[in-house]
C-alpha cells in the first residue's frame, strides 16, 4: 500500500474527498516539501525553514515577499505591488499565492535556510556593561540571583541524628555567611537528592536561585559536577534577538551574538505578530521561531568562547510583554484588545528543558518583570542600566526599536508610555535597512556632488542601519533634496536622485550585491517613525506638568550603532531641540539591564521594585497624541517654534 492510502480510504468511508497535495521546489535553495494544495506559497516556504520577508503579516500590503513562479499552477490575485510586466513574468505575492499543484517551482530571491548570525568579542558590541560598584556582588550570592553555586558537606546522617537529606543540605547552607533563611527544593531535585549525596559522600554542590524573590534550590550536584559558573543574558527585541555569554564569577561578558527575530515572517510588528498568534497553531509557531533563535545565538556563543553550551547554567531574559508572553506559550490576545491588559508582569522562572532552551536542562530561566502591556521588561532592564531609579535629576530614556517606549523620572517616580515606531531605525521595513552590523552604513555626508559615507568594519557596504537613515534623512533635508513633509523635490539637481521602481529614490552608495537606495516609501515610514517619538515623548513630559527645559538628561538607547548623531536626529525633529551635551546614547540597554539582573542580586531586586513602582500611560485612545502626531509630521514639526535651530 503506497504512504498515504491508508488515509485516503478512511477519509472516502467517512464521505470526505481527501485533499490533493502539491510538491514544491524552492530555488536556489533546492529544497522541496509536500503540502495541500490551497496552501499559500509563504505558509509551504516556511515549512522548508526557508527565511522570507513578510512585515505584513500575510495581508499582501507592504509587497516584502516577492517571489517567482517559475513553473506549475498557482491562484493569485495579484497586488498593487506587483507590475503587470513583473506578473507577466511570474512574480507574485508569497502570502496571497495558493498553491494549485501537482508540482510547482518556486524562486525566493536571496533567501536561505541558514539564520545569519552575528557574532562579536566584547569590546566590539554595541551593549555597555555595568560598573562593579554599581550593583556589587552579594557576599552569598557571589554568581548572582538566578544561579549561584555553593559547594557544602552536610553531616552524614546517624541513628542519633535522623534528619533528612534535604533538611541537612538546607541547614548545611544556612550555616554559611549571608544565606537566606528559608528555601524550597521541587520534586526534580528530591527525586535523585539520596543517592547524589551518598555516592558523593556528602559533599555537594547546590545550585541556587532567588529569581522569584524566594530561594530555591534548582539542581544538586555530586561526584560529576558542571564545570565554571557561566550564565546567557539575551533580549529579545520584536526585530531582532541579542545574547551575552557572561562569566558569572568574574561579572566580565566573553561574546555577544545577534540575529533577526524570525518571527518577522509572521509580522513586523507586535500586533501583527498577536494577530497570528490568535490562528490555530499560530502561538507554537511563534514560540518555536523565536526559541530557535535563543538556541542558535547560545550555540553560536558556546563556540566562539570555546565552552559547551550545557555548561550554561543560568538565563537572564529582557524582552517587551509581548515577546515575553509568546516566548513563555502565554497567550497574548488581550494585549490588543480594550482595556489592554496583559496575562501577568511577573513570570515565575522556568527550568531550561521545560522552556526548550539548549542550555543546561536544570538552568533557570528569568524574564525581567514587566509594567504593562507596551512597557515590558525590556524597559525595567533600561531604567537598571542607566540607573535613572537613582537618580536625584529628572531624566528620560527613549528606547528606539519596533516600539518607542519611554521612561521619565528620577529615584522619587517614574512614568512611562509607549507608541509604534515601527522597525526602521533597526534597519527592518526600509529598502536598503540592515541591522547594525559590519557592512552596515551608519554615517553619511551628502555633498553638492554626491555623497560620502562610511560602514561598519571598513568593508564595502550591504545596507544602513539606523543612524545612517537618521544621518541620510537629515541631510536630505538640508540640501533641499527633500521637503519638510518629507518629499523628493524633482528640481533639486543632486545628481544621486534617480527614479526607482517605487518613483524617486536617493542613491547612497553601490553595494555589495545591490545599490543602497532610500526610496519615497522609505522616507514616508520614517517621517511616521521619527513623529511618534517625538510626540510621546512630548506629550508624557507635559502629562506631569513638566517642560523639556525642566529635563537634565535625555538617554537615548536602541540598536543603532556608534555614529548616532543628535544633531541630525533633532534636525529632523525626532529628538527635542535642546543642547547636544543633554543627550547621551546608551545602547543596548535592555540586554545591559539582564546582565546587571543576571549577575547582581541587587538588580534584580531592585528590577521588581522599579516594575511596581513605574507608573503606565496610555497613549492610543488619546487625542492630544493623535494631534501632536500630525503636527509632528513636518519636517522637523509644523510649529517652528519648538526648534530654534532649525531657523538659524
Amino acid at each position: 500500500m503506497a504512504p498515504g492510502d491508508g488515509n485516503k480510504r478512511i477519509m472516502k468511508r467517512m464521505g470526505r474527498k481527501p485533499k490533493k497535495s502539491c510538491r514544491v521546489r524552492f530555488d536556489p535553495a533546492g529544497v522541496e516539501v509536500v503540502v495541500p494544495r490551497g496552501t499559500t506559497v509563504l505558509d509551504a516556504c516556511l515549512k522548508t525553514g526557508i527565511r522570507i520577508n513578510s512585515g505584513c503579516g500575510g495581508k499582501g500590503s507592504c509587497g516584502k515577499c516577492r517571489v517567482r513562479i517559475v513553473s506549475g499552477s498557482v491562484k493569485s490575485p495579484g497586488a498593487p505591488s506587483i507590475s503587470p510586466d513583473d506578473a507577466a513574468a511570474g512574480w507574485t505575492l508569497a502570502c496571497k499565492t495558493l498553491l494549485a499543484g501537482p508540482e510547482v517551482r518556486v524562486e525566493v530571491p536571496g533567501a536561505g535556510r541558514e539564520r545569519i548570525i552575528y557574532v562579536s568579542r566584547p569590546d566590539e558590541a554595541q551593549c555597555p556593561g555595568f560598573a562593579q560598584g554599581d550593583y556589587a556582588s552579594d557576599p552569598f550570592w557571589s554568581q548572582g540571583p538566578v544561579c549561584t553555586k555553593i559547594d557544602v558537606s552536610p553531616p552524614r546522617p546517624t541513628r542519633d541524628d535522623p534528619v533528612t537529606d534535604l533538611d541537612r543540605l538546607v541547614n548545611a547552607i544556612r550555616a554559611l555567611p549571608g544565606a537566606p533563611a528559608g528555601m524550597k527544593a521541587g520534586i526534580e531535585v528530591l527525586r535523585p537528592l539520596g543517592g547524589i549525596c551518598r555516592e558523593a559522600d556528602w559533599s555537594v554542590r547546590a545550585w541556587l536561585s532567588r529569581a522569584d524573590g524566594e530561594a530555591e534550590i534548582v539542581n544538586v550536584e555530586g561526584k560529576r559536577r558542571v564545570p565554571g559558573g557561566l550564565g546567557a543574558a539575551v533580549d529579545i527585541g520584536t526585530t531582532s534577538v541579542v545574547a551575552c555569554l557572561c562569566d558569572l564569577g568574574e561579572k566580565k561578558p566573553l561574546a555577544f551574538a545577534r540575529c533577526l527575530n524570525s518571527q518577522a515572517a509572521r509580522g513586523a510588528d507586535v500586533i501583527t505578530r498577536i494577530i497570528h498568534a490568535s490562528s490555530p497553531s499560530g502561538l507554537r509557531e511563534l514560540r518555536e521561531l523565536v526559541l530557535a533563535d535563543v538556541n542558535a545565538l547560545v550555540a553560536a556563543l558556546s563556540v566562539a568562547a570555546g565552552v559547551n553550551a550545557s555548561d550554561i547554567c543560568a538565563m537572564e531574559v529582557a524582552a517587551n510583554t509581548t515577546m515575553t508572553q509568546i516566548a513563555l506559550g502565554v497567550d497574548p490576545a488581550h494585549i490588543r484588545k480594550e482595556p489592554y491588559v496583559a496575562t501577568a508582569n511577573f513570570f515565575p522562572a522556568a527550568g531550561a528543558a521545560e522552556l526548550g532552551i539548549r542550555i543546561h536542562p536544570r538552568a533557570p530561566v528569568h524574564f525581567m518583570p514587566c509594567v504593562s502591556s507596551y512597557v515590558g521588561g525590556d524597559m525595567t532592564a533600561g531604567v537598571i542600566a542607566v540607573r535613572m531609579h537613582r537618580s536625584e535629576d529628572l531624566r528620560l530614556l527613549i528606547d528606539l526599536g519596533t516600539n518607542g517606549e519611554m521612561v521619565l523620572g528620577c529615584r522619587d517616580w517614574l512614568v512611562c508610555c509607549s507608541c509604534s515606531v515601527g522597525p526602521a531605525f533597526e534597519g527592518s521595513g526600509v529598502t536598503s535597512g540592515m541591522l547594525a552590523e559590519a557592512g552596515a552604513i551608519e554615517d553619511v555626508v551628502i555633498t553638492d556632488s554626491g555623497v560620502e559615507f562610511s560602514a561598519i568594519g571598513g568593508v564595502r557596504p550591504a545596507g544602513i542601519c539606523g543612524s545612517g537613515l537618521i544621518k541620510a534623512f537629515s541631510h536630505l533635508l538640508g540640501r533641499g533634496i527633500i521637503d519638510r513633509a518629507a518629499k523628493f523635490q524633482h528640481d533639486c539637481g543632486h545628481p544621486g536622485l534617480r527614479t526607482g521602481k517605487d518613483g524617486l529614490e536617493f542613491l547612497v552608495a553601490q553595494g555589495r550585491d545591490r545599490d543602497i537606495v532610500v526610496t519615497q516609501p522609505d522616507l514616508d515610514n520614517l517621517l511616521r517613525s521619527k513623529a511618534a517619538v517625538f510626540s510621546a515623548s512630548s506629550l508624557l513630559v507635559r502629562k506631569m506638568g513638566l517642560s523639556i527645559d525642566d529635563v537634565s538628561e535625555i538617554i537615548v538607547s536602541g540598536g543603532f550603532g556608534t555614529h548616532l548623531s543628535f544633531e541630525d536626529a533633532v534636525a529632523i525633529g525626532m529628538l527635542h531641540d535642546q543642547p547636544v551635551s543633554k543627550f547621551r546614547f546608551a545602547g543596548n540597554t535592555s540586554l545591559a539591564g539582564a546582565r546587571a539582573g543576571l549577575s547582581s542580586l541587587a538588580a534584580m531586586e531592585e528590577a521588581a521594585e522599579v516594575a511596581r513602582k513605574m507608573t503606565y500611560i496610555e497613549l492610543s485612545g488619546d487625542n492630544a497624541y493623535h494631534e501632536e502626531f500630525v503636527q509632528a509630521c513636518f519636517l522637523p514639526h509644523t510649529d517652528l517654534n519648538l526648534f530654534p535651530s532649525a531657523r538659524r
